[in-house]
């Protein structure tokens, strides 16, 4: 998981104290992963849990579905919020692999053994609940540092302040849109691209505490809450773990000064509530009627390609400049592929007068992506040609030029390395030079500058296929690579993940991303760099390409575009087109 890269401090000084809120033993598979990531880290310790007194016992004596629905019907408030009641239990019956599942209940009882143990019951008054201030003062002499609240509801009063830096507590949904709940469902009814997560510390204001970390993660708009929840919850968990070892190594001034700006609220209702009986039935029906039409319709596949144009008159005639905030792919020709090839991914490299295009070869068939080349020449590009294999999906190459050696940098998440290779025969063999990095990264990119290595890596969550933009640095290209200190860079899925290497335009440095909201490689996003340093690195996006942007193709639209390069005023990118299945399987 991406928290095992914030598990060491860098600096030497006493651990910090952790509390933690509970219902109970068992809390959630997601409270869970953090908690075992603050066991694992050497900065940070668990000395109390706060456990609401009689919740577990609640939670252990909770009827069988038949006779909870019984008492529902029987209740006029709770029937009219039957039906997602019933959607629900459904969704998690028919889960495929419930283990991936980050609301199940995990017994943690083994991991809070020599624990210090508080049971509290707090005053409670509706959803708000506040702590008798002589168990208060008992918190206080903990020493605490941070409360980890994963248990009770709203809290509001002094306990809130019992620990030196507050309550943290994670909200799933995004802040600026849902306040409320349940986590993730109203995303998916109002269709929304966009599915967040925020770690906050908590005030009196209903999800209105100062935001430490916000991601913002594909929704998957299918019939599966439980889906949907999985990307959100697994792709959040090392926000914990890695504001603690901020809060360790650079103070809690270092947190505030990074926190998310608090916006205006934006959602469509004042508070979201448990949808009633209407609108599940009412969104139910909507989206089997969509997935009725998908499946009624001839057979289609999202197809992507690779299109390549020359620059009339060098740089000044380019068609993507985000210095200029422009763009227009009008004149990109799109190279075809053999039957039953996928072309995506290029990358140009020049060596002398010659330029070459490499880029990821797949196949519709059960055969691993591999690396190919083809020559740019003035009157078209010559055949292709296997340039890398290694019997695992190769995609992504970033190919340059360093002290008198050709290297290739590859995207291989299956083999669970970024690995550097040297070519032996340029451009058709290579070998293994390096490993620079090992974990599952997608879609690095390498820069120099100023006698330094950046390293720019999408961290990937297998469980949830999350992703997380995180920097290294190096003195030399072998490492040692170190982790930037303004990590993670992005947890938005709009820019966590590269488009292609980084380029400077007029002096200005731009880094590309991939939008992956709504479907994968949706858009196109460029953000220029404004600091970056083996210390510092801060960006702004300047650009964004859709879809609508890109030439239709044999009168079919464009349905995404997520890579571009540029060098010597040849200019590559790629799209996919929804395309019969027939016609390139």
């Amino acid at each position: 998981m991406i928290g095992a890269l914030y598990l060491k401090s860098e600096r030497v000084a006493p651990r910090l104290r952790v509390g933690l809120m509970v219902d109970g033993d068992q809390v959630t598979a997601a409270a869970a992963a953090v908690i075992e990531h603050i066991e694992a880290c050497d900065f940070a310790e668990i000395v109390l849990i706060v456990r609401q007194e009689g919740a577990q016992n609640r939670m252990e004596r909770k009827r069988p579905f038949p006779a909870r629905a019984l008492r529902m019907l029987r209740n006029r408030a709770q029937r009219s919020r039957f039906a997602y009641a019933v959607y629900t239990t459904l969704d998690r019956w028919l889960a495929r692999d419930p283990t991936i599942d980050p609301l199940r209940l995990v017994d943690t009882s083994i991991s809070f053994q020599g624990i210090e143990i508080l049971d509290v019951r707090p005053e409670t008054k509706g959803f708000v609940q506040r702590f008798p201030e002589g168990i208060v003062e008992e918190i206080r002499k903990r020493d605490l540092d941070v409360l980890i609240r994963f248990g009770f509801n709203i809290l509001h009063g002094s306990i809130l302040t019992a620990a030196r830096y507050g309550i943290w507590s994670y909200h799933h949904g995004d802040p600026e849109f849902y306040r409320g709940g349940p986590p993730q469902f109203w995303e998916m009814a109002e269709r929304n691209p966009l599915s967040g997560a925020v770690l906050q510390v908590l005030d009196e204001q209903l999800d209105g505490g100062m935001v430490l970390e916000k991601g913002l993660f594909a929704t998957d708009l299918s019939i599966s809450l439980r889906r949907n929840r999985i990307q959100v919850f697994w792709g959040s968990a090392h926000f914990v773990i890695a504001k603690l070892k901020a809060l360790h190594e650079h103070g809690f001034d270092h947190l505030v000064s990074r926190a998310v700006p608090p916006r205006p609220y934006a959602g469509k209702r004042p508070l979201y509530r448990t949808p009633t009986n209407r609108e599940v039935m009412q969104w139910l029906a909507q989206t089997f009627w969509r997935k009725v039409s998908q499946r009624l319709r001839p057979r289609q596949l999202e197809h992507w390609m690779i299109a390549v144009r020359r620059a009339p008159g060098g740089d000044n005639g380019l068609a993507v400049n985000p210095q200029r905030r422009s763009a227009d792919l009008s004149d990109f020709e799109f190279l075809p592929s053999p039957h039953g090839r996928v072309y995506a991914d290029p990358y140009v490299f020049w060596r002398g007068e010659r330029a070459f295009l490499f880029f990821e070869n797949d196949s519709y068939g059960s055969d691993p992506a591999v690396i190919s080349v083809a020559e740019i020449r003035q009157n078209g590009i010559a055949p292709a040609q296997v340039c890398l294999s290694t019997g695992q999906h190769l995609s992504f190459p970033q190919v340059f030029e360093w002290e008198g050696e050709i290297f290739m940098l590859p995207e291989s998440i299956e083999s669970g390395e970024l690995a550097l290779y040297r070519a032996v025969d340029f451009p058709l063999q290579w070998e293994k030079a390096h490993v620079l990095r090992r974990g599952n990264m997608v879609d690095a990119a390498l820069w120099h500058e100023d006698g330094i290595w950046y390293l720019f890596a999408t961290l990937v969550d297998l469980l949830s296929r999350a992703t997380s933009l995180h920097l290294f640095t190096a003195e030399s290209l072998e490492g040692p690579w170190v982790p930037h200190p303004e990590n993670p860079l992005s947890n938005d899925v709009r820019s966590a993940r590269g488009a292609g290497a980084l380029f400077r335009r007029d002096g200005r440095l731009f880094r590309p991303s991939q939008d992956g909201s709504v479907t994968y490689g949706r858009a196109l996003e460029f953000h220029e760099v404004d600091v970056m340093t083996p210390t510092a690195y801060s960006e702004h996006r300047v650009l964004t390409i859709t879809p609508d942007d890109v030439p239709a193709l044999d009168g079919a639209p464009a349905t995404g575009i997520h890579t571009y390069h540029e060098a010597r005023g040849i200019e590559v990118v790629d799209a996919k087109f929804l395309v019969p299945a027939r016609q390139v399987m």
